[in-house]
């Protein structure tokens, strides 16, 4: 019996061994292939995702500090009190204590811990994007994707496109720290759509294909959303009514890249802004709190 016991704990850890050392050839195969035949194209992964990745750390490391410091630095502890008993009906005792639910709330509903999903998500969807840019421009021998998926010309002027407009635009938000993560994923749509929206729409305007992919990939998700809806009005011979006027607009101090971030969380009318919480608008849009 116990020998039998023995035999069978020996096949165990036989076939334990088999299968890590034939992970372990899967793994050196894979290295060995990133590391000569796929050289070229693995340090253009690479530079390609940390452009994309690089604004995000410097905000969630640095921008996201000074944004936390100065909104809860705005105003004082009794201040903080108020604030909690008019807008949010929570009673505090003391203003110390005012202070510390203050915070926690702000770190419950932005806190760092919430961009952490859309960093994995684009760096999946970049590293993804830019190998097969990579197969696709490249003569390699050995490739990953090629014999399942490859991208055409005008494909990857799309993708460039994007590209362009998504890496400038995060740069743009991490120096005036202005990131959330719905901005990020924002971002990862638009790569995301680049290939069939650039093949799409260039396919119905005469002219060289891969510049309208390249440029369509280039403009803000806004603007195509717009051109998109006029194109089909257009196309489906429906008539397009007059544009919304956004009245926010009509208020000094306030141009069109405010107004967009008020829209962006609701805030559309006079009387919206006027009765919102000033607080929770000050702390979703990355406004200064003044």
């Amino acid at each position: 019996m116990f020998s039998t016991l023995l035999g069978v704990c020996e096949n165990v850890i036989a076939h334990r061994e088999t299968q890590t050392v034939k992970l372990g050839e899967g793994v050196m195969s894979v290295i060995e292939l990133l590391g000569s035949t796929y050289r070229a194209a693995s340090v253009f992964v690479v530079i390609t995702s940390l452009l994309l990745i690089l604004p995000i750390l410097r905000y969630v490391r640095v921008g996201w500090k000074y944004k936390s410091e100065d909104i809860t630095n705005s105003i004082n502890d009794q201040a903080k009190g108020i604030y909690l008993d008019k807008f949010q009906k929570i009673h505090t005792n003391s203003p110390s204590d005012a202070s510390r639910v203050f915070i926690g709330l702000y770190h419950r509903r932005f806190g760092r811990r919430h961009f952490l999903f859309p960093i994995i998500l684009t760096s999946f969807i970049v590293i993804i994007g830019s190998s097969l840019i990579a197969e696709s421009i490249t003569s390699s021998p050995s490739n990953i994707w090629k014999s399942q998926l490859s991208l055409s010309s005008a494909a990857v002027a799309a993708l460039a496109g994007s590209y362009m407009w998504v890496v400038s635009d995060f740069i743009s938000r991490s120096r005036r720290m202005d990131f959330s993560p719905a901005d990020i994923m924002w971002g990862d749509l638009r790569l995301v759509i680049s290939v069939p929206l650039g093949l799409s729409l260039g396919s119905i305007v005469p002219g060289g294909l891969d510049f309208i992919a390249f440029a369509l990939g280039a403009f803000p998700l806004t603007t195509i959303q717009v051109a998109l809806r006029q194109l089909s009005y257009k196309r489906l011979g429906f008539e397009l009514g007059p544009t919304e006027k956004n009245e926010l607009l009509l208020l000094d101090g306030i141009d069109k890249p405010l107004a967009e971030r008020l829209a962006n969380e609701d805030i559309t009318s006079i009387v919206q802004l006027a009765y919102c919480d000033p607080i929770q608008l000050t702390m979703r849009t990355n406004l200064a709190l003044r």
